[in-house]
């Protein structure tokens, strides 16, 4: 809404999701409110009162944006609604269970050998990657493995780095619980870090809660290259600035642009001390450039 207001464009398009977890221990996602489908998105907005034109587009649907016609693709139409979207991943989830199964029995016939031996080398490898982004992390991950073969292994980004067995005493930043069948098929399948991810079949628990953007960067793209790439921009430096201004009349030279990913802070809102970049939320202190949400901070220097 904040987004939508502040930039006003011609067509809001709800167009994430919705999910569709088949398998049945995941089946709760599908409902959970952290994912609406586009047309609980639609009705969300005229909800809240938003009086702009909004679309939750179907599969098939064009959007002209030089005119802003919306053609429907009247067969997807007739055949569902939104409305209709648990209907649809029960039939779809039925007719996946063959697939669903296959998908268990091929993880849980994996072989890794010492699986001790077979994680110390892959996240000794993953240490190995990129010193910028272990010392941006700069705390200790736990894997809290269940299952066959499971155990507690720490990955300690700190310093030069180690992966060592450990305890759930242990003191830890970040820690992930899940089977140990998923695992190997991270190890041996070679199944991105980021589609695991996804597939939400873990639990984490962070202490203190505030999102380690570089862990989830270098578990997503596990490439040197591509962490350099990401590095280098993080790194390079811009004196572009804009000045802005609290409702209490205070004023404010920041740094133009977002620490995090570069988005320009130029439209962006603030409420009391604490301005919200809107292209992934990250909240900023104006007195202290802290990122409340992430281990970032913006330049920022108080003028009045």
């Amino acid at each position: 809404m904040a987004v939508a207001n502040r930039l006003r464009p011609s067509t809001v398009v709800c167009c994430a999701g919705p999910p569709a977890f088949l398998d049945e221990s995941l089946r709760y996602a599908n409902v959970d409110p952290s994912f609406p489908t586009p047309g609980e998105a639609c009705e969300w907005f005229k909800v809240k009162g938003y009086r702009g034109r909004i679309e939750g587009p179907l599969p098939g649907d064009r959007l002209d944006l030089a005119s802003g016609e919306l053609t429907k693709n009247r067969p997807m139409h007739d055949a569902f609604a939104w409305e209709h979207t648990a209907a649809y991943i029960d039939e779809y989830a039925s007719r996946m269970q063959p697939h669903i199964a296959e998908v268990y029995r091929r993880a849980n016939s994996l072989q890794v050998g010492d699986m001790n031996e077979a994680v110390t080398s892959h996240f000794t490898r993953m240490l190995a990657l990129n010193p910028y982004f272990n010392q941006r992390i700069d705390m200790t991950m736990c894997l809290d493995i269940e299952g066959p073969e499971g155990g507690v292994w720490l990955v300690d980004f700190r310093g030069s780095g180690s992966v060592r067995r450990g305890t759930l005493d242990d003191d830890c930043q970040y820690r992930y619980r899940f089977h140990s069948r998923w695992l190997k098929r991270i190890l041996v399948d070679h199944v991105p870090w980021e589609d695991f991810l996804l597939s939400l079949r873990f639990s984490a628990y962070r202490d203190p809660d505030i999102y380690n953007d570089h862990l989830l960067g270098l578990l997503k793209f596990n490439d040197a290259a591509s962490l350099r790439v990401i590095e280098a921009y993080e790194k390079r430096e811009t004196h572009e600035s804009i000045v802005v201004a609290t409702d209490e009349g205070s004023r404010y030279e920041i740094a133009r642009y977002c620490p995090h990913a570069g988005a320009a802070l130029d439209n962006a809102p603030i409420e009391g001390h604490i301005l919200t970049c809107l292209n992934h939320h990250y909240r900023f202190d104006l007195d202290s450039g802290k990122c409340l949400d992430s281990n970032c901070s913006l330049r920022t220097k108080k003028l009045i």
